[in-house]
């Protein structure tokens, strides 16, 4: 289901803060710098792939829920962190690569706390306030069309889009 989805982002996207939390001081940001790095690049990648599944997609369907609760709370999250997006890609630019890391590690260690804190802050809203909203309204919904993808000897299953937004009619229906 796109909930379980999004719930299984938030985890992976917990750890990945708590990663990039545990450099604590500049010295030992710089000392890390290409670990730091591959950190930041890791959450770019789920980040960019979550928040638009978010941003593009169950904003906008949760502002047309016949339920005016979840209308009212999606549009004030949206609102108050719909901007969260152009705030990481800003903090990825500035960040991401080693050498920037140690050209100056305390503005980046100002800027890495100061884009986790935002995350969280949404991450936790999220969690506490408006998925239980949707787990409430949750229906059950036939299984995740997919398409395969072949990479070397591995497959990787992707989400129609169809299926998105399809979820996102079963949810707020």
């Amino acid at each position: 289901m796109y909930l379980e989805l999004l719930v299984d982002h938030h985890t992976s996207i917990h750890s990945l803060l708590k990663h990039l939390s545990a450099f604590t001081s500049a010295s030992i940001l710089a000392a890390n710098a290409e670990e730091a790095s591959r950190a930041v690049s890791r959450l770019a990648g789920l980040l960019t792939v979550h928040l638009a599944a978010e941003d593009k997609f169950l904003y906008p369907s949760l502002a047309r829920s016949k339920d005016e609760h979840i209308r009212t709370t999606a549009a004030r999250f949206d609102e108050e962190m719909g901007h969260l997006a152009s705030t990481f890609l800003s903090y990825k630019e500035a960040w991401m690569t080693p050498t920037k890391i140690r050209q100056n590690p305390a503005a980046c260690l100002d800027a890495t706390k100061e884009v986790l804190a935002a995350l969280q802050e949404r991450l936790g809203r999220e969690d506490a306030q408006l998925y239980p909203l949707l787990q409430d309204k949750k229906t059950t919904a036939s299984p995740a069309p997919i398409s395969q993808d072949r990479r070397g000897d591995a497959a990787v299953f992707v989400p129609k889009r169809r299926f998105t937004e399809r979820c996102l009619i079963c949810i707020l229906s």
